[in-house]
């Protein structure tokens, strides 16, 4: 300030100020209407009327401005004999509640309302093209496990119009190649010939849904194929010519339709 003058507003400053070298020190309230308040912590502030603090204290202390609301009384009829409704009744009918306090009494009485289910995403189909086959490890025991989607199993795609037939699905002594499409959905499934042959074996469990098997000749010839679609489903099998030929074995487990 002009001529030497410093305005100091800051309290913790203006107690300091008398234990510095100064010629005088005058300390004037700017305004006129300040009101004390208490604090959470049993101090003392200043506020204007328009602006008068109080600390409350419930589960957590929390800061509120004091308003003047004018106040009504609320009734509410039961409607049932739950307990959600008996405590709404009873917390409506037992306080005067203010009009910027009727958005948290409703609040209070749907709190306890189990919220709408979300809706799952559809699964996506899937399939496994003989590429995807082949490179299945251990190549002498191929597995593969469908999802609940559909699946389609010897397609280069998601489709029937687009066959990749198996090749060599369990062929060779030693050798298996398994399929677990218990998980449900519709599956398509198609295999070369030669499938489970000649001391190989093919396994395949059925899901709940519909499965369509096709294979080309030479089914378990000289090996072993088993079928399990005990699940149920409309289920369609065919199989080429000399299926389970020679000692070949092939064994088929219907379901309920």
């Amino acid at each position: 300030l002009e001529d030497g003058l410093l305005l100091i507003t800051d309290e913790l400053a203006q107690a300091s100020v008398y234990s510095l070298p100064v010629m005088g020190a005058v300390r004037s309230q700017l305004l006129s209407d300040l009101e004390q308040v208490a604090t959470i912590d049993g101090t003392v502030a200043e506020a204007t009327p328009a602006q008068t603090l109080s600390i409350t204290e419930g589960q957590a202390p929390r800061l509120s401005e004091q308003v003047d609301l004018q106040s009504y009384e609320v009734a509410q009829a039961s409607g049932g004999d739950s307990n959600a409704n008996a405590a709404g009744d009873a917390l409506a009918t037992s306080m005067a509640v203010a009009p910027g306090a009727m958005a948290l009494l409703g609040m209070l009485m749907t709190s306890d309302q189990p919220e709408a289910d979300t809706p799952a995403p559809p699964r996506e189909t899937e399939f496994l093209s003989n590429t995807m086959f082949q490179a299945l490890t251990p190549t002498n025991a191929r597995a593969f496990t469908g999802s609940a989607a559909d699946s389609y199993v010897g397609y280069s795609s998601a489709s029937t119009s687009a066959p990749d037939a198996l090749v060599d699905a369990g062929k060779g002594s030693g050798n298996s190649a398994t399929f677990d499409m218990s998980a449900g959905g519709n599956n398509y499934f198609v295999a070369a010939r030669d499938a489970g042959a000649f001391s190989g074996l093919l396994t395949y469990t059925g899901g709940s849904g519909n499965d369509s098997l096709t294979f080309s000749d030479d089914l378990a010839e000289e090996g072993t194929a088993t079928f399990d679609m005990s699940l149920g489903g409309d289920n369609t099998f065919v199989a080429g010519s000399s299926a389970a030929y020679s000692s070949g074995s092939l064994s088929y487990t219907g379901g309920i339709r």
